[in-house]
């Protein structure tokens, strides 16, 4: 695992009927995924979760083309180094880096979305992008996010098999950073400028809570926010979507915020 990289060791996985491949933006590593009859000047930036230690930005090409064809985006993924290779703010600066190049290769409408820390990340980038200035996603989505690195047990309601593990993780990926730094725990930043958000957890799962928190935030912050809590469903739960109805159903109420969103922008 060469500095903190993983997805350098993946072959981009490419779907019969798509085209794409390895990509570079801001001089971070991910992947494409695009076929004819896509929307103009339009994509999807998937950020992986795994707790910040895990995961390749290289394995995405199922979950790109079930965006692509449900919603006609471009799909993208960015493949940031992982902790303990490298600590926050890499993480989020390579997130940016790669945001900001899908800006200058063009793309107006950008959607981010991902799954726990991933989904973390995708808040964690809206602070960023505001705090730089840069022109904001079109429409995030996030399922199961983390949103306060310190993951106070005492704050959770439901636990699960990941409860025992997160605070190590977390730990391992902020390092000695300033633990309230909305580009590390975005539950501190300023949520007023967020753009139209989808939040979906699990009552089954160690994060439900902090989905929580940060959909009281957008509340109060008078922004757009789209939520579902599914009901016994466990973390990111939407993910399962070619599993189980239930995965499904959460997939397709994801498809239809960043369609009906699109419409209108």
């Amino acid at each position: 695992l060469r500095g903190g990289y993983i997805g350098i060791y993946h072959k981009p996985e490419i779907p019969a009927g798509y085209k794409g491949g390895r990509v570079t933006l801001g001089g971070v590593p991910g992947m494409r995924l695009t076929r004819a009859g896509v929307r103009e000047k339009a994509a999807m930036l998937y950020i992986h979760g795994g707790g910040y230690t895990l995961g390749s930005g290289m394995t995405a090409g199922p979950l790109l083309a079930h965006f692509l064809e449900h919603t006609g985006l471009e799909g993208f993924s960015v493949d940031y180094r992982l902790a303990p290779y490298a600590k926050f703010p890499v993480q989020i600066n390579e997130c940016v880096a790669f945001y900001r190049g899908l800006l200058d290769a063009g793309y107006e409408k950008i959607v981010v979305g991902g799954e726990s820390a991933g989904a973390g990340l995708t808040l964690s980038l809206v602070h960023a992008l505001n705090m730089e200035g840069l022109p904001l996603p079109a429409a995030i989505w996030c399922s199961s996010p983390v949103d306060n690195i310190r993951f106070d047990l005492e704050e959770i309601f439901q636990q699960d098999m990941f409860t025992q593990t997160c605070e190590d993780m977390l730990e391992v990926y902020a390092g000695d950073a300033e633990l309230t730094d909305p580009r590390l725990s975005p539950i501190y930043g300023d949520f007023s400028c967020f753009p139209p958000s989808f939040i979906q957890a699990g009552s089954r799962e160690s994060l439900a809570a902090g989905a929580l928190r940060i959909v009281e935030k957008l509340v109060r912050a008078g922004r757009e926010v789209h939520f579902t809590f599914g009901k016994d469903m466990p973390h990111t739960f939407a993910m399962d979507y070619a599993i189980y109805p239930e995965g499904e159903n959460a997939m397709n109420e994801i498809l239809t915020f960043i369609n009906n969103t699109l419409d209108l922008v």
